[in-house]
This record gives C-alpha cells, structure tokens and sequence, in this order.
C-alpha cells in the first residue's frame, strides 16, 4: 500500500470520557462509532522527519478513548510528526471493528497515513532470526507479529510507538528505536 497522507483522526471526541466507551466495549457494541473527532484540516510536515511507526496496542487504546502516556503522545503529535503503519497492524485494528460503517470509516482515515506492505521471504528469514537470537538470550516473544513488526521497524530505521512488552527486548538487544513518551 504504502500510502501518504495528510494526516487525520477519527477518534472518539471526549477521549476523558473513557467509561462510557468501555461500557460499550464490554457490552458488544463499537466504540469507534460513537462520535468521531475531525482531524482533517490538520496538516503535517513530513519532510525530512523520521518515520513512527504506531502500533496497534496503541490505535487500539486511542480509537476508544483510553488515555495513557503513549494515546497523548499520539493525539498531540498528529500533527508534527511523520506517522505510519504496517499493513499487519491495519489489518489488526480493522479486524477488531464490528460495524461496516465504522470500518469503512475506519479504513478511509487509516489511508491517509503511511502504510507499509511488510511481506516477503527476507524479511520473515529476518524475524525468525530476531526471534532465534531474543531466544537464546532467555527472552521468547509471544507473538510472530510482534517479531515481524519489530524487525521491519529495525530494518527500516523506523522508530516505534507502542504499549507491548515483547517489543522490549527487541529494544534493548537488537536496536529497536522506540518512542517513550513522558507520562503525565
């Protein structure tokens, strides 16, 4: 896909609201249908600025309205940063919408970010290699997309945004540049 935007948000409105959306998490409804934010006047720079790329702990948090230091983070720099995803991490935080009006909506505000097709024999050589050596080092990630990401992410000089601890290690052994936001 790869594709460049102009930055944009949809989430929810009245993100210290939290209660509600979690009320309607638990209870089977969509939060991201309930009142989207418009972004869309925004505009931001990305010239000669380091791509973040935002994982899906973190859309998932951010589009139904729970606040932590890495949501903020998000929300603040929409606009000054250069932003993406993967297309595994788009195809995780669509695949949790239940609605097709708040997909649909959903996919349109994802493509005006960067996203990026992460397929291939190299870099799933290069993931289970990350993984072989995180291993053997006492450190087993749980996940095989959190490998992919990770890898992509190191291969690429990207930094990451995220709210995982299996990106830890990957951080702290292998180079991973990671986005850690100031709490509070």
């Amino acid at each position: 896909m790869h594709e460049a935007g102009s930055g944009g948000s949809w989430a929810p409105a009245a993100r210290a609201d939290t209660g509600a959306r979690e009320d309607a998490a638990v209870a089977g409804q969509d939060p991201v249908a309930w009142g989207p934010r418009d972004f869309a006047g925004r505009t931001r720079v990305q010239v000669g600025r380091q791509l973040v790329i935002v994982d899906t702990t973190v859309w998932i948090d951010y589009l139904t309205g729970v606040r932590n230091a890495e949501t903020d983070w998000l929300d603040r720099e929409l606009d000054r940063q250069r932003l993406g995803l993967t297309d595994l991490i788009l195809c995780e935080v669509l695949q949790g919408i239940r609605d097709e009006a708040s997909f649909g909506r959903a996919l349109r505000e994802f493509r005006r970010f960067e996203v990026f097709k992460t397929g291939g024999a190299e870099l799933a050589i290069a993931a289970a290699r990350n993984y072989r050596k995180l291993r053997q080092r006492g450190y087993t990630v749980r996940k095989t997309i959190d490998c992919w990401i990770a890898t992509f992410c190191i291969r690429e000089r990207h930094s990451l945004l995220h709210r995982d601890r299996d990106f830890d290690p990957f951080e702290a052994l292998l180079g991973l540049l990671v986005v850690r936001p100031l709490s509070g």
